[in-house]
């Protein structure tokens, strides 16, 4: 993930392939999708790819912040960095 922080054209690059995959996935039904990682590119692709689908997206860039949201409330589905979210599962 270090060439998008080093290149920002990579980023806008990702975000247009986004775009164009939206054009192929399904509308949801208001569906609740955690996305758990601590690299603000990849979580603004993923938000960006699940919310035009019509995805309901929350974000947190720790595990210790995801375990606190699930507690908290529902999701139907978690996307999840492992390095960023399972050392703060395993110490839960």
């Amino acid at each position: 993930m270090q060439d998008l922080q080093e290149n920002p054209g990579v980023v806008s690059e990702n975000l247009k392939m986004a775009d164009k995959i939206n054009k192929f996935m399904p509308r949801a039904i208001t569906q609740r999708i955690l996305i758990v990682d601590d690299e603000n590119q990849d979580v603004a692709l993923f938000r960006r790819i699940l919310e035009r689908a019509g995805y309901s997206v929350t974000d947190c860039n720790s595990g210790k912040l995801a375990i606190r949201a699930i507690e908290e409330s529902a999701f139907d589905l978690v996307i999840f960095d492992p390095a960023t979210f399972c050392t703060s599962l395993l110490q839960h």
